[in-house]
């Protein structure tokens, strides 16, 4: 690949032996080169071809072309790692993304602006672990490029992007939808107790998992095992976890009014246990908590 023009140290417009340019991007990628100069393209991190009848693609390369080549730098860096982590491959779209939302996290926390609801963190944190993971690696390679104190929750942000990652358009509104739903009826299980659940007991962590397929088996319309258990085990919690019971029913009529769903006896009885399990505090003195 031959430089047609070079942006920066990082970014150089270049074409290759079929003659179709590309920006190409890497750390030192542009450094010292000039035109008709090759590249080393050991150095390539990110392409993207720069000839395009696509608006949406050319939109891209002038937002690509207008940041700070240190940005560029250090969302390399990040996808780099995080590809690694998570076994991923970024689109060059969800680069973009990404990229320009860094740069924006950068300059909130700059300003000492935060936007995020860090209501939710610990449901982001219990439904996509691994993402959630590697999100706080790449805040903490923010922090140490620009040695800046990121706002709380950024990590919310990051993890939503790196799910983003490996998910079309559609999978992430019903993730995005999924999390709302998750953490409304963990909210209405703290308000019905007057308590703030252990977000740290072995119980919390299964009962997170459990409301996570139970919610997506819904959103895709799966079949739920509808009333396949003895009508008399619910009965029966009903009477042994009277508490529990009474916040299944206001999660089921909850879920009716804004989702359209009817719960099943089946999934009635498994959200009590659960209820009864993350609210008893005997059960997590149990299990070390």
């Amino acid at each position: 690949m031959k430089v047609i023009r070079s942006f920066n140290n990082n970014a150089v417009l270049v074409k290759d032996n079929d003659l179709t340019e590309w920006i190409v991007i890497g750390s030192g990628i542009g450094f010292n080169k000039k035109i008709n100069d090759e590249i080393d393209e050991e150095k390539i991190e990110r392409r993207f071809i720069a000839e395009s009848h696509s608006a949406k693609t050319n939109e891209g390369v002038e937002t690509l072309l207008q940041m700070d080549p240190k940005i560029l730098e250090l969302s390399s860096q990040i996808t780099v790692v995080v590809e690694e982590k998570l076994g991923i491959q970024f689109e060059n779209n969800n680069y973009l993304i990404l990229a320009d939302h860094i740069s924006f996290l950068i300059e909130r926390a700059m300003s000492n602006i935060e936007m995020t609801n860090t209501s939710i963190r610990w449901e982001v944190k219990k439904l996509f672990p691994k993402e959630y993971e590697a999100a706080k690696i790449a805040m903490g390679i923010i922090t140490a490029k620009f040695k800046i104190e990121l706002p709380r929750g950024e990590d919310v942000f990051l993890t939503y992007h790196f799910v983003n990652a490996q998910l079309n358009e559609g999978k992430l509104q019903e993730t995005l939808k999924m999390s709302k739903i998750v953490h409304n009826i963990l909210e209405i299980i703290q308000i019905k107790y007057q308590i703030l659940l252990n977000q740290e007991s072995f119980h919390y962590d299964r009962f997170v998992s459990h409301l996570r397929f139970f919610v997506l088996r819904h959103l895709d319309n799966e079949p739920v095992g509808i009333n396949s258990l003895d009508s008399g085990l619910l009965e029966m919690m009903r009477l042994k976890y009277a508490d529990a019971y009474k916040t299944v029913e206001k999660i089921a009529y909850f879920l009716n009014k804004t989702e359209g769903w009817e719960l099943s006896q089946d999934e009635r009885l498994y959200l009590c246990l659960h209820i009864w399990r993350v609210t008893n505090k005997k059960e997590d003195e149990q299990t070390g908590v």
